[in-house]
């Protein structure tokens, strides 16, 4: 289905003119499991959605993360372009374009939870995020809440 989306993109006009993102593609086109193509849908419009991805998933991750924000691709190597750079990995490309701000959201989780959990909690929220969220700077993460992670060890 992903690589006849870039097909159609790349020699249907109209899906050209749309510029359409993958999850909005099937509010006009309509997958023919038997011909195995897009075709333009002649009634009723639908939600189009992606499947969940884990961070985890590295790659497939960051390529789920560009479907959901490049219009119209044409192709893995279009999604792999960046101002004329040829990247080696979807990573790399969602970085360049300043898709995953994610350290922000680390660091407004790790301050909102220091406020009401207990210092236990914290160090294993801290120790989730490190492993399903691969902030790129942990160290200074790990220094900006030590206090609060520490806390009931400085108490004692």
């Amino acid at each position: 289905m992903l690589t006849q989306f870039f097909r159609t993109n790349d020699v249907d006009p109209e899906a050209k003119e749309l510029n359409l993102l993958y999850k909005q593609f099937p509010t006009y086109y309509v997958w023919d499991s038997q011909i195995r193509t897009w075709t333009k849908r002649k009634r009723c419009k639908v939600i189009g959605r992606l499947c969940t991805v884990n961070p985890v998933e590295d790659e497939r991750f960051y390529l789920r993360l560009l479907l959901n924000n490049v219009c119209a691709p044409t192709s893995y190597h279009f999604l792999l372009l960046v101002d004329g750079v040829q990247c080696t990995s979807f990573q790399k490309v969602v970085h360049l374009r300043g898709l995953l701000q994610k350290d922000d959201d680390i660091n407004k989780t790790m301050e909102e939870t220091s406020v009401y959990q207990m210092p236990s909690e914290l160090r294993r929220l801290f120790a989730t995020l490190l492993y399903y969220c691969k902030p790129t700077n942990p160290q200074k993460l790990f220094a900006t809440f030590y206090e609060y992670m520490a806390e009931d060890f400085t108490r004692s």
